[in-house]
């Protein structure tokens, strides 16, 4: 089935000539149809019904997905992920161990959760867990991996707390399910995670 749809986009490649469907009609009228049409819409009419082609005549929306699909083909809309982590040495063991883990959690083999406890300039810790999936999503991780930039906690992260203004959030991402828990026997707060 891909090796015939792959054969008709290979052979639709003649419709990129085509501005539009009108011109695509053109190419069938012939100086005699319009020396005795003596209309340009009459012989477009003719063209469409099929009259004159041996082959098949596209009609507007096929002409239109058609073509899509060759444009599709040749010039991709949606980029293919580029790896940040490649040819680079690591001396960190975290930035070694997430370079190994970044194409599994691209392309959705792995789902890699990040605790991450750092502290501000003036000393305040901030804690989180991040989705690294998601990150990769959203966020250039070439500067970190060359050691230019860290990784910074986030209140958009799966789980985030601020210990000195006492400020926390609990956010759902593309992989990741979380809800708050307290267990009232265990006096415990944390957060409960479920991979979607």
């Amino acid at each position: 089935m891909a090796t015939k749809m792959s054969n008709q986009v290979e052979g639709d490649r003649r419709l990129l000539r085509f501005h539009s469907y009108e011109d695509y009609l053109d190419s069938f009228v012939t100086p005699t149809d319009l020396k005795y049409l003596r209309s340009t819409v009459a012989a477009r009419a003719i063209a469409e019904l099929g009259y004159r082609s041996s082959g098949e005549t596209l009609s507007r929306e096929l002409f239109h997905k058609r073509l899509k699909a060759v444009k599709e083909s040749l010039y991709p809309s949606r980029k293919p992920y580029q790896l940040c982590s490649v040819n680079l040495h690591f001396d960190d063991d975290l930035l070694k161990e997430l370079a190994l883990r970044e194409r599994p959690n691209r392309v959705g083999l792995l789902a890699t959760i990040i605790f991450l406890r750092d502290f501000t300039r003036i000393g305040h810790e901030i804690s989180c867990y991040i989705d690294f999936a998601e990150r990769l999503k959203t966020e250039n991780w070439l500067p970190i991996f060359e050691g230019r930039h860290r990784i910074w906690p986030r209140p958009t992260d799966l789980g985030y707390y601020h210990w000195k203004t006492g400020k926390n959030n609990c956010n759902s991402s593309g992989n990741y399910k979380v809800s708050y828990v307290f267990c009232r026997c265990h006096q415990v707060n944390g957060i409960n995670s479920r991979h979607k």
